[in-house]
């Protein structure tokens, strides 16, 4: 993956892949960390090594991108950011 607005993200087989979600209010300490905990989650729950890297990063920015709609452009935090992540993730599993 590469950093900045849009994400490039590369697959194993050298495919890429432009993820458009994000917000620049997610400039802060942690956020990696957090993107890096949410990829490591879908890989021990069976997900593959690629497909996890991209849910993951598509839901990491769409929590930002969330979380800007809520008022709080500057400074999210990663806990807030992975609060919002989890509350897509149900809503969007919910919906199957």
């Amino acid at each position: 993956m590469l950093k900045g607005a849009p994400s490039l993200c590369a697959t194993r087989d050298g495919k890429l892949f432009v993820n458009q979600t994000g917000h620049p209010g997610m400039s802060a300490a942690g956020k990696g960390d957090a993107l890096t905990g949410i990829i490591a989650a879908f890989i021990a729950q069976g997900m593959s090594v690629d497909d996890a890297l991209l849910l993951a990063v598509y839901l990491h920015g769409a929590a930002g991108n969330e979380l800007a709609q809520q008022r709080a452009r500057i400074g999210m935090t990663a806990t807030e950011v992975t609060e919002w992540a989890r509350r897509l993730l149900n809503q969007w599993v919910g919906e199957q």
